[in-house]
């Protein structure tokens, strides 16, 4: 994905494809909720628990969709960012995060995504938070800028990029179990000619 940003295609501003959501429930105690949180260096979103609403003291929280854009407010300095997946639709998460809805008729959410692994994006939100005031506010993450290639190349990348994904995982399987299989020859017997010779006779 770093060869994104070496080819002719428009920087644009975030803003220009996705928009803040700012929806909040208010959580029902009798309710079971999955909160969901960000892992640091893009590394995604994952579920971080399921409780029962009683035990959830903030009572406006908001909830995830599918391919929305999470951003922590303290952490996104750190790579705290990542697109809500399916298996998170309904989690909630506290006003610490922001979460902006991805105009899909012009970003996918997947070259999105991908795009929040690379330095260029990540070194925007580091060196805005390398003030005293370190969290990071919904204006400037709208501020980042991003290359928009058209819809089809932006699907051809992340085809690309998902197969090339598939050949690293497929290796580093077959080097696993290259090294299962040495493991296992080191724990059988050693060979010993001398017990072969009397054996033999």
């Amino acid at each position: 994905m770093s060869a994104v940003t070496s080819l002719a295609w428009p920087m644009i501003p975030l803003g220009e494809v996705v928009r803040q959501r700012r929806e909040f429930i208010t959580i029902d105690d009798l309710a079971s909720y999955k909160r969901c949180r960000v892992q640091l260096r893009a590394q995604g979103i994952v579920l971080r628990d399921t409780v029962p609403g009683v035990d959830i003291k903030t009572k406006q929280q908001q909830t995830c969709r599918p391919g929305d854009l999470l951003v922590a407010e303290i952490d996104a300095k750190h790579g705290g960012v990542g697109i809500v997946p399916a298996e998170l639709d309904g989690a909630i998460v506290s006003s610490h995060y922001f979460l902006f809805e991805v105009d899909d008729q012009k970003l996918d959410q997947r070259f999105l995504g991908y795009y929040l692994h690379t330095p260029a994006f990540l070194d925007q939100i580091q060196a805005q938070g390398s003030t005293n005031y370190a969290a990071i506010r919904p204006e400037q993450v709208l501020g980042y800028r991003i290359p928009l290639p058209p819809l089809p190349e932006q699907r051809r990348l992340v085809a690309r990029i998902e197969a090339l994904a598939g050949k690293v995982d497929e290796a580093k399987r077959l080097r696993a179990e290259a090294a299962g299989q040495l493991r296992d020859l080191k724990r059988e017997e050693p060979w010993d000619p001398a017990r072969r010779g009397r054996a033999a006779t």
